[in-house]
């Protein structure tokens, strides 16, 4: 080793420089020139058949690569559009439902005034023919100066139906009490009496 280095001083250390890029640039040269000539011949070193075949792997698998991120961006795309058109979906059923449900408020509404009035009417009608009814009960009870049990139980529960229904206070103020201050008699035969026998 002491002696390459006395020998490269001996010829100068520029000229050693000079010399060593000149053997690089003929190796390169070189070998340049022996591809080009298997090129010109239609001959391939190992290196360069190694090289194409790498080259040709890496291509197949950029192939690969570029085939399944074009399948993934595929399925990502079909899976956002499902996801729209589910969403979509979904807000038009709400909207629907929000609008059956408002339809349904509506109906119940009317249908609620509809029954109001319905038992408005029948309630009207009840109290008109109870009303009517215990006249003539009380007109009946007057006329004969009496009542019986039976009749004073019905007249005051009809009394009772009259005033739920909404009737006024003439049951209270008038019949009532004339029909109460009447005598109360019981019929031969009645259960309320006891049958006396003269055997």
């Amino acid at each position: 080793m002491a002696d390459l280095i006395k020998q490269i001083e001996d010829i100068g250390w520029g000229t050693a420089i000079i010399c060593f890029f000149l053997i690089i640039c003929a190796i390169v040269t070189i070998v340049s020139g022996y591809k080009k000539v298997l090129s010109a011949f239609g001959l391939h070193s190992n290196q360069s058949l190694k090289e194409k075949e790498t080259a040709r792997k890496i291509s197949d698998l950029q192939e690969q690569i570029d085939c399944l991120n074009k399948k993934l961006k595929q399925t990502q795309d079909s899976i956002i559009s499902k996801q729209e058109q589910y969403h979509s979906q979904s807000i038009d059923i709400r909207n629907k439902l929000k609008d059956g449900q408002d339809d349904l408020k509506e109906d119940i509404h009317s249908l609620r005034l509809l029954l109001e009035e319905s038992m408005d009417n029948q309630n009207q009608t009840t109290i008109a023919i109870l009303r009517s009814s215990l006249w003539r009960f009380h007109k009946d009870f007057t006329i004969q100066g009496f009542v019986t049990p039976d009749g004073l139980k019905t007249f005051r529960e009809m009394g009772k139906v009259y005033e739920k229904a909404g009737g006024d206070d003439i049951y209270h103020e008038k019949l009532l009490p004339e029909v109460e201050e009447l005598e109360i008699r019981y019929p031969n035969g009645s259960i309320y009496n006891p049958v006396i026998d003269n055997h």
